[in-house]
């Protein structure tokens, strides 16, 4: 997977605003000061599998390291 394809990916799951993580399907938030902790999605999200680390994610696609 490309950087842009991991890109996408990330910004299909997620926003960011004003360094804070937000999760598009339940809306929990996470800021950057708790980036090392697991993200909290709300109950029932569908997604709560998904990012577990969201910042650390982004960080990974930054840099260009790879989780394939």
């Amino acid at each position: 997977m490309t950087p842009m394809e991991k890109l996408t990916e990330w910004n299909a799951n997620w926003t960011l605003c004003h360094s804070v993580v937000r999760c598009k399907t339940c809306h929990a938030e996470q800021s950057e000061l708790d980036r090392d902790k697991a993200f909290l999605h709300g109950a029932g999200c569908a997604k709560a599998s998904r990012g577990i680390l969201p910042w650390q994610a982004l960080g990974d696609i930054s840099i260009g390291k790879k989780h394939d």
